[in-house]
């Protein structure tokens, strides 16, 4: 496995389907959808952060029934897509950076998947802040990002190397770092492994202090 600096080309991933997400998409999803479900209230209002080209937009949406949806990113081509998928509901779209995203919103749930694992250690730190900011107090944070497990190098490594691989940013994440972040800010409620998938995931709920 190679850690790379080249940036991940989101607006290619928008536009095709990467082959591993393929497999790691359902119980990735899956996992989002019962957290949620877990913590939500009737109708919450809800915010995805960097949910530009969201792939499980229309089942939260679905599940939820969320009285706001909205969806920060900075990705203008993923955004008007997610503009064509809205029909008319109550989503409202943000081309705001995700590490400052500075909006007034005070959100019963915040969740991301595939984005805190994106940044050096300090930009992850200030991503996981970001979804802590728009939470209300009592709020609650759903967040997904990948592991440094034996499985996880493995797979890369072999997509890597077929050259298959298109999220070079990418940076597995341990939970200790999760748990320094949200020191003081955040009691972490849950945290499960999705071992279902050949790229390890981890899920973790955070309740606003």
């Amino acid at each position: 496995m190679t850690l790379s600096l080249r940036a991940t080309d989101w607006n290619a991933y928008y536009r095709g389907d990467p082959f591993l997400s393929r497999f790691t998409r359902p119980f990735i999803h899956g996992a989002i959808l019962r957290a949620l479900k877990s913590y939500s209230v009737p109708h919450p209002v809800l915010v995805e952060l960097g949910g530009a080209g969201s792939r499980v937009f229309e089942a939260v949406r679905r599940t939820l029934q969320p009285a706001a949806y909205h969806i920060v990113d900075t990705n203008e081509y993923g955004l008007n897509l997610m503009r064509q998928r809205a029909n008319g509901g109550p989503v409202f779209l943000h081309l705001r950076d995700v590490l400052d995203p500075a909006m007034d919103i005070s959100a019963d749930l915040v969740f991301s998947s595939g984005l805190i694992e994106h940044f050096d250690a300090e930009g992850t730190r200030r991503a996981i802040l970001s979804h802590m900011t728009l939470l209300k107090a009592g709020g609650v944070a759903v967040i997904t990002f990948p592991m440094p497990t034996f499985l996880y190098r493995l797979s890369r490594g072999v997509s890597e190397a077929a050259g298959k691989w298109i999220f070079h940013d990418e940076r597995p994440l341990r939970m200790r770092e999760i748990r320094a972040a949200i020191e003081g800010t955040g009691i972490l409620l849950d945290e499960r492994r999705i071992w279902q998938t050949p790229l390890t995931q981890a899920i973790v709920a955070i309740q606003k202090r």
